[in-house]
């Protein structure tokens, strides 16, 4: 199965990921624990640092549905930026 790249345009730029998941909606964080991420990075970070860094110190999470945002997991700091829809190419 190939896998299509998913975009959200957003006030905060634009984001992508290349998934096999219907997405429908990001939610953006200003999150300051990512963004201390974006600024010191190594080029040697994995997993959810190397998301933040992708998306240049914001915090993105992707959605099937429209999200109720709770809070940002990985950053209690984090505010929310934003809900947008998602385009799939």
């Amino acid at each position: 199965m190939t896998k299509k790249t998913l975009t959200a345009n957003t006030p905060f730029g634009t984001f992508t990921r290349k998934t096999d998941s219907d997405y429908r909606f990001v939610t953006v964080w200003h999150s300051p624990r990512s963004q201390r991420a974006y600024q010191a990075r190594t080029g040697n970070e994995c997993g959810v640092t190397q998301r933040w860094i992708k998306d240049r110190g914001f915090a993105v999470t992707w959605h099937s549905k429209r999200p109720t945002p709770k809070g940002y997991v990985w950053d209690q700091a984090a505010v929310l930026g934003g809900i947008f829809e998602v385009v799939a190419l």
